[in-house]
C-alpha cells in the first residue's frame, strides 16, 4: 500500500541525509512493514516539488512508549531513476536518482537492464522488488560537474 504524507523542510531535509529513518505518526492509515510512504515536502501551506519514497521497515505501537492513537514508523530510502533528456546527441541516455539528484549516463539500456538496484552515489534501493540484492554494471558513468 502507498501512503502520501507531508514533512517539513527540516526533516525532509534530515530524510534525504540519510540522518532520520523514522517518522511518529498518528496511526490512522493502515500502516504495515513493506509499505511504500511518499513524503511531500510542505512549507507554509503549500508543497514544493520535492518528494522522496521510502519503505516502511518496523513499526512500533506499543502504549509504553508511543502516545495513544500514534505510532513510530521506521523506514529506508526508496528511489527511481528518472530519465532525462539526451545530452551529448551520441544516442546516450541520462537518468537522475530522485533521493540524490545525481545524474548517470547509460550507453545501453534502462537501469533496471544494467542491474542498477541502487543508486551508487547515495545507496537508495531503486524500483523493483525490495528484496533484491545490489550488483553493479560497469555500463554507467557519472556525469562531470562540468557536463551539468
Amino acid at each position: 500500500m502507498k501512503h502520501d504524507l507531508k514533512i517539513l523542510p527540516e526533516y525532509f531535509v534530515e530524510v534525504l541525509r540519510g540522518n532520520k529513518t523514522f517518522e511518529v505518526r498518528k496511526d490512522d492509515r493502515s500502516y504495515n512493514v513493506g509499505d511504500e510512504i511518499v513524503l511531500h515536502e510542505y512549507i507554509c501551506g503549500k508543497y514544493t516539488e520535492r518528494t522522496m519514497s521510502v519503505i516502511i521497515t518496523y513499526i512500533l505501537r506499543n502504549p509504553d512508549y508511543c502516545k495513544d492513537g500514534y505510532c513510530i514508523i521506521g523506514f529506508k530510502q526508496y528511489g527511481e531513476w528518472k530519465e532525462i533528456e539526451e545530452q551529448g546527441g551520441w544516442g546516450d541516455t541520462f537518468y537522475r536518482c530522485s533521493v540524490c539528484n545525481e545524474e548517470w549516463l547509460l550507453n545501453d539500456g534502462k537501469p533496471k537492464d544494467n542491474n542498477m538496484n541502487f543508486c551508487p552515489q547515495c545507496g537508495s534501493r531503486m524500483g523493483g522488488d525490495k528484496n533484491e540484492q545490489s550488483s553493479y554494471s560497469d555500463s554507467w558513468h557519472s556525469l562531470p560537474d562540468s557536463s551539468r
